[in-house]
Formats: structure tokens, sequence, C-alpha cells
């Protein structure tokens, strides 16, 4: 009896089956692997957002606590007194670096997963170790540290805001 088929072709069905089998496997396995590398490259993405925000907060502490420390210096006009408070045993303000002799402004304080610590130098204008404030603007160095091992370092520059005399008419002075 004559089934149709020729005994060449009785096979191909089984080999065209597994056939597709395998590419569907090596389609599956590429979507997992791509979707665990985008896990690990999104989580990677919000720490290092976390930790700069970490450094934000820090610098923004640390502008706060210097506010209150000027207000309660001999010379609010200056930083000079901040300044030379915060030097280390050498006589230079040097920040940030491996080493540093300097007292921190903000030692390290924890905020959520992290830590945070600011360390306070002159501006770049006058020399960023100088402990003698001559304009009015400081640097603050916030330094964040969160989980796995991330870092930020966050830098801002702090003015002095002189305020003007405002006129009669507003103050009733005279």
């Amino acid at each position: 009896m004559f089934t149709g088929r020729s005994e060449a072709v009785a096979g191909s069905v089984l080999i065209h089956a597994l056939l597709v089998m395998a590419v569907l496997t090596l389609l599956g396995i590429t979507a997992i692997t791509t979707t665990s590398i985008d896990l690990h490259i999104s989580g990677n993405y919000r720490l290092g957002w976390e930790v700069f925000y970490l450094g934000e907060a820090g610098a923004e502490h640390g502008r706060e606590a210097l506010r209150v420390l000027n207000a309660g210096s001999t010379n609010p006009q200056s930083f000079t007194d901040e300044l030379t408070a915060l030097t280390g045993s050498n006589g230079l303000l040097d920040g940030y670096e491996e080493g540093t002799d300097d007292v921190p402004l903000l030692g390290p304080t924890p905020l959520g997963a992290g830590t945070y610590t600011v360390y306070l130098t002159n501006d770049l204008l006058e020399g960023a170790s100088n402990p003698i404030d001559n304009n009015g603007k400081v640097t603050l160095t916030a330094v964040a540290s969160g989980p796995q091992g991330s870092q930020a370092v966050v830098e801002s520059t702090v003015a002095l805001f002189p305020f003007f005399p405002l006129p009669a008419a507003i103050t009733l002075l005279g």
C-alpha cells in the first residue's frame, strides 16, 4: 500500500521541529541574558543617582552648618575663622585628598543607606589651601558613599551675601 511519502522525507518533519525548537531556545536565552544585563545597568544607574543626591544633601547640610558657624564667628564678613578652625596640623587646607589632616566641617554623617562627609576649603581664586579668606567665597566638598561601593563628590561654592541698606520708607528709620 502506498502512503504518499517517500522514504527520503520520512524524518524531515522531526528535524525541522528540532531546528525550530533550537532557534526558539536560543532566542529565549538571549532575551533572558539581555534582560539580566539591563537590570544590572539600571541598578547601577539608580545607585549613581542616589549617591549623587546624598552628596547634594551633604553639601546643603554643610552650607547650613557653615552659615551657623559664620553667624557666631568674630568676623561674619569673612570665612577666615572657619577655615582656620578646620586647618590640619600642616597649616594648609587639603580638603578631600588622600591622607588629609584637615578636620571635616561635617564628619561622616549617615543618611538613608549611605554616609557623607563635608570638607571646607578656600575658593580657587585665593588658593584652595589658603586659610585666609579675603573675598567671602569658599568651596564645600561633599563626599558621599552609598551601597555597593558607590561614591560621588559634589563641590559647591558658597559666598557671603552682604545686605544692602534698605530705604527708610521700608524700615521706618527716619
